[in-house]
């Protein structure tokens, strides 16, 4: 499909476009033609996008946006392992009402996670693991009830995370971040009494972290994988 043909389709729909012919042209480099149509039509069933492993860059998250402008179905986007700064997720956040977003494996080093729900009050859930981020301060909006992230451990990030509304908690190791998921951490982290799903594989936890672990009943999905110094006996104890 071409620029003139896209446009020839836009008007037989009744459509209207903020792509560019350059936006389009980068835009075809990871979309298909079809997919294009779909989402400028803002097809009703057209809820989710996965995007991940495409080399999408700054440039192309801009096409996607103008492409998106009008779209008002999709709420779910995957942007796994790709070329993308902190300006074009900061633009995601400001234009793009998503619910679930996986920005896993970008070169968002030191991006703001505080400022970013600033601009996205609808946010579920959030993947972002494999980032270093500026310290959390905050972690709002009320509405995100799943996380996934990999950050070193300190006391201001477990305040935050204790004091949260989530449900769903992930911290995942990363290479050059020093996790520590030991018992005070899960102590501070079960404070939490929304906590329904809890990951935290190759943590140090002793009789002791198990021993919080089992009390905390609202628990329903746990893994302490990858943690060799726990033997049957513990594992029994969370049955």
């Amino acid at each position: 499909m071409t620029y003139v043909e896209f446009q020839a389709y836009l008007l037989q729909q009744g459509l209207t476009s903020h792509v560019t012919e350059m936006q389009f042209n980068r835009l075809l480099r990871f979309l298909n033609p079809l997919l294009i149509k779909y989402i400028a039509k803002n097809l009703a069933s057209l809820v989710s996008l996965k995007l991940s492993s495409l080399f999408i860059n700054d440039e192309d998250v801009t096409a996607l946006l103008a492409l998106m402008k009008n779209n008002t179905h999709i709420i779910k986007l995957d942007l796994r392992n790709n070329r993308i700064h902190c300006e074009s997720v900061e633009l995601l956040a400001k234009h793009i009402p998503l619910k679930e977003l996986n920005l896993t494996e970008n070169h968002l080093d030191g991006m703001n996670l505080t400022a970013f729900f600033g601009h996205n009050n609808s946010l579920e859930t959030l993947n972002i693991r494999s980032i270093k981020l500026a310290p959390i301060t905050e972690l709002s909006p009320s509405s995100l009830k799943s996380l996934s992230l990999s950050l070193d451990i300190n006391e201001a990030l477990l305040t935050v995370l204790a004091n949260s509304a989530l449900e769903e908690l992930s911290i995942i190791p990363a290479y050059g971040l020093d996790l520590t998921v030991n018992d005070e951490v899960v102590g501070e982290l079960l404070k939490n009494s929304k906590l329904r799903k809890l990951v935290i594989p190759e943590n140090t936890l002793t009789d002791r972290g198990i021993a919080l672990l089992a009390a905390h009943t609202n628990l329903h999905t746990l893994d302490i994988s990858h943690n060799n110094s726990l033997g049957d006996d513990n594992i029994l104890k969370l049955a």
